[in-house]
């Protein structure tokens, strides 16, 4: 069998999930801080034992690249560098910005999508069909409103999503409650798209850098 290995780490929780035929299979999760926390090797090796499967039936790995917290999103990438590079395959990246807007949904309103980017900057990025992302790092206030200027509409998700509807005075702001991205979207978004060479790779980068 060939299974897809999705791997989420740029929140406070590590999380992995596996299937196949676009159909979830197993999924493991763990806060990073908790005292008993396993490393992801460990997570992965637990969802695949849970199935009764293998290492050698992985035929797909995708991971969310960040931003978000960046040792968390460095630890992930490298674990998938590493299990790619022995096993013969590309790693399909996609941001959390991204994955966020993937579970909003692009058939409405341009989605607005940030994280904490620390030291009062942030990581924005809008996400609007029949055009390609626009993204900005940098103070909350300034990137917000270059990305949102042309829009009278905007949906958001992601950090801030309070202090971003007060300040889009002259828009309508829709908050999604999405707070995070999710390793279920994700590996939604592998089944339908990791297959596509634009999002394939042979080394994952972290965003953050």
């Amino acid at each position: 069998m060939s299974l897809t290995l999705a791997i989420e780490a740029s929140t406070a929780s590590y999380s992995v999930m596996i299937g196949n035929g676009g159909q979830v299979r197993a999924h493991r999760e763990a806060q990073r801080n908790g005292i008993s926390f396993p490393n992801i090797g460990n997570l992965v090796a637990s969802a695949l034992e849970g199935i009764g499967g293998e290492h050698a039936d992985i035929g797909m790995i995708g991971l969310d690249v960040g931003p978000g917290n960046l040792s968390s999103v460095r630890t992930a990438v490298s674990y998938a560098n590493g299990l790619a590079f022995s096993m013969k395959l590309p790693v399909s990246s996609i941001s959390s910005l991204e994955i966020m807007a993937m579970e909003a949904g692009l058939d409405g309103s341009p989605v607005m999508c940030t994280r904490n980017g620390g030291g009062g900057n942030i990581y924005v990025a809008l996400f609007a069909t029949n055009m390609p992302p626009v993204m900005r790092h940098g103070p909350l206030k300034e990137s917000v409103c270059q990305i949102a200027q042309n829009f009278s509409e905007v949906r958001l998700a992601g950090d801030f999503r309070g202090e971003i509807a007060e300040l889009l005075d002259a828009h309508v702001a829709h908050d999604t409650g999405i707070k995070s991205p999710s390793v279920f979207t994700l590996y939604e978004a592998l089944s339908v798209t990791g297959h596509d060479p634009a999002r394939q790779t042979a080394l994952a980068s972290p965003l953050n850098e």
